[in-house]
C-alpha cells in the first residue's frame, strides 16, 4: 500500500498518477491504532493475567470435585476417569480425555467439574456446540460457577455472539465484580459494539483502583482514542510511559496520536524511543519514513525506508515509497530502479507501472 503522500518538488503529474500517489495518512494512523488495539493487547483489552482455571490447575479442580455438595458423594470410578482424563489433557490427548470425562458422567451425571473439563476439551479439538452444551450443563448444575460462564463467553465471543457473551461476563461480575480478566473480556465486547461510554467507564473505573498498573493506563489510551478522546488517550499513554519508561506500545501509541494532533516533533521523539526499544521495527521505520517526508526533510524520510529494505529486503511497499519519494526530490532514475526493483517482487502494480511512466516522461 502506498503510504506517501508526495509534497513539494514534484512537478505536476497526470491526474490519475497524481490520485494514485496520494494516500491520506490519517487512514494508516487509525490502520495502526488497530494495530495496538487487536495485536497488541487484544483489542485494547486485559494483560495476560492468572484467571482461577481448572485447566492450570488440575489437582485444585479434584478437590473441587470432591468437596462440593456433602449430599452427594463421588464413586471411586468417577475419580479414577477423571483422574485420566487429566493426564490426557496434560499430555495433549485431547479426544482421549473426552472419552474419560464422558465415562465419568455416565457414573456421576450431577458433577458439575465434570462437565466443565468435558466442556474445556471439546473447546481444545473446535467442537464448539457440544462444549456449549457442557457449559451449559454444568452452569445449571453449579449457579455459582464462574469458570463455565468465562469459557461460555469466550466461545460465544468466537462466534461472534456478543450479547449471549456479555450477559456471561455480566453474571459473573455479580458474584466476581473486580475480576480483572472478565472486565477487560466485556470491555472488549463493549468496543466491539461500538458502545464505547461503557468501555471507558470500565477502564476508568480500574484505572483509579489500579493505579499503578502501567497496562490499564494503556488499554485506557487505547479506548479513549477509539472513541475519538485524542488529548486524554495521550494523558493515559503519558501515564503508562511513566510507571513503565520502556513501554514500547505506549510510545508507539503516543508517537501516531502526537501525528493525529500534528505535533511533529513530539511524535518524532516517541518513534525514536521505540526504535531504541525495538531496532528491527520495519513498521516504525515506515512511520518514520513518512513523518520525516511531511516535515520536508526527504535526505531523513529516505534513510528510514533504506533501513526497512537493509531490514527486509523484501518489503515491496518500501521500494514503492522510496520511489516516490526519489519523484519528489527530482531524482528521476533513482526512483525508476527502486520502482522496477518494487516491480521484480510484486508485479500487480499498476500504480508503480504509472509512476515509472510518469518518470519517463518527465527525463
Amino acid at each position: 500500500m502506498v503510504i506517501c503522500s508526495v509534497g513539494a518538488g514534484l512537478k505536476p503529474a497526470p491526474t490519475n498518477v497524481t490520485t494514485l500517489i496520494m494516500i491520506s495518512k490519517y487512514f494508516l494512523i487509525l490502520g495502526f491504532l488497530s494495530i495496538f488495539i487487536f495485536n497488541l493487547t487484544g483489542c485494547a483489552t486485559a494483560p495476560n493475567t492468572d484467571r482461577k482455571k481448572a485447566l492450570r490447575n488440575p489437582r485444585q479442580e479434584m478437590l473441587n470435585l470432591t468437596k462440593r455438595k456433602e449430599t452427594h458423594t463421588v464413586s471411586s470410578m468417577a475419580h479414577a476417569h477423571y483422574s485420566m482424563g487429566m493426564i490426557y489433557d496434560n499430555e495433549g490427548k485431547t479426544l482421549e480425555a473426552i472419552d474419560e470425562y464422558q465415562k465419568a458422567i455416565q457414573l456421576d451425571p450431577v458433577a458439575a467439574p465434570l462437565y466443565y473439563r468435558l466442556g474445556a476439551s471439546f473447546i481444545k479439538s473446535g467442537q464448539l456446540e457440544p462444549a456449549i452444551a457442557a457449559l451449559q450443563k454444568a452452569k445449571e448444575l453449579d449457579r455459582e460457577d464462574t469458570k463455565s460462564r468465562f469459557l461460555l463467553a469466550l466461545v460465544y465471543t468466537s462466534q461472534k455472539q456478543f450479547d449471549k457473551a456479555t450477559k456471561e461476563y455480566e453474571e459473573i461480575l455479580k458474584t466476581e465484580p473486580n475480576d480483572l480478566a472478565t472486565l477487560t473480556s466485556l470491555a472488549d465486547l463493549y468496543i466491539l459494539g461500538q458502545d464505547m461510554e461503557r468501555a471507558v467507564k470500565i477502564y476508568e473505573n480500574l484505572a483509579l483502583e489500579k493505579n499503578n498498573s502501567p497496562v490499564i493506563h494503556f488499554n485506557l489510551g487505547i479506548v479513549y482514542a477509539r472513541a475519538g478522546r485524542v488529548s486524554d488517550a495521550i494523558k493515559a499513554l503519558e501515564k503508562a510511559v511513566e510507571l513503565k519508561p520502556d513501554y514500547l506500545e505506549a510510545h508507539l501509541g503516543l508517537a501516531v496520536l502526537f501525528e493525529i494532533q500534528n505535533k511533529k516533533d513530539q511524535a518524532l521523539m516517541h518513534y525514536k524511543r521505540s526504535l531504541e526499544l525495538d531496532p528491527a521495527n520495519t513498521r516504525v521505520y515506515h512511520q518514520l519514513g513518512q513523518l520525516y517526508f511531511e516535515m520536508n526533510e526527504k535526505e531523513e524520510s529516505v534513510k528510514q525506508y533504506e533501513k526497512v529494505i537493509e531490514i527486509d529486503p523484501e518489503d515491496v511497499n518500501a521500494y514503492i515509497q522510496l520511489g516516490y519519494i526519489y519523484i519528489a526530490m527530482q531524482k528521476l532514475d533513482q526512483a525508476i530502479a527502486v520502482l522496477k526493483k518494487a516491480l521484480t517482487l510484486e508485479k500487480r502494480q499498476a500504480d508503480v507501472y504509472l509512476a515509472i511512466a510518469f518518470c519517463y516522461s518527465e527525463k
